[in-house]
């Protein structure tokens, strides 16, 4: 497997240029196929900043529908150009923390690529 091969399928977003992806499955479903489903798409939504919401009597639609709407209503978009030195081909890891609001969460993706 080329280095290309490997880190595509080590971060199968590097080679995506969407910034939130939503995906329903299984519903309704359950077993090995449902599991393995859960884990690419927490592993998706972790490496893109996003969130995965999983139904059940707990939390239903309305209310992951419900949070989806807040949180939307409440996010800032940052933005970050480093200088030639810091732009090194390659991923770059983001650490983004706040200092003072500790009621706030911040939701980032874990980093970015780089070069070509």
């Amino acid at each position: 497997m080329s280095q290309t091969e490997t880190e595509t399928v080590e971060a199968p977003m590097r080679k995506i240029s969407i910034g939130k992806v939503v995906v329903n499955i299984g519903v309704g479903k359950s077993g090995e196929a449902v599991t393995r489903a859960k884990k690419v798409l927490e592993q998706i939504t972790g490496q893109t900043g996003g969130r995965m919401f999983e139904v059940s009597a707990r939390q239903t639609f309305d209310s992951i529908y419900t949070q989806i709407a807040e949180e939307l209503r409440s996010q800032y978009r940052l933005g970050y150009t480093p200088d030639a030195a810091a732009a090194a081909e390659g991923f770059h890891r983001i650490d983004l923390t706040l200092t003072k609001e500790k009621k706030l969460v911040v939701q980032t993706r874990d980093g970015y690529y780089a070069g070509e």
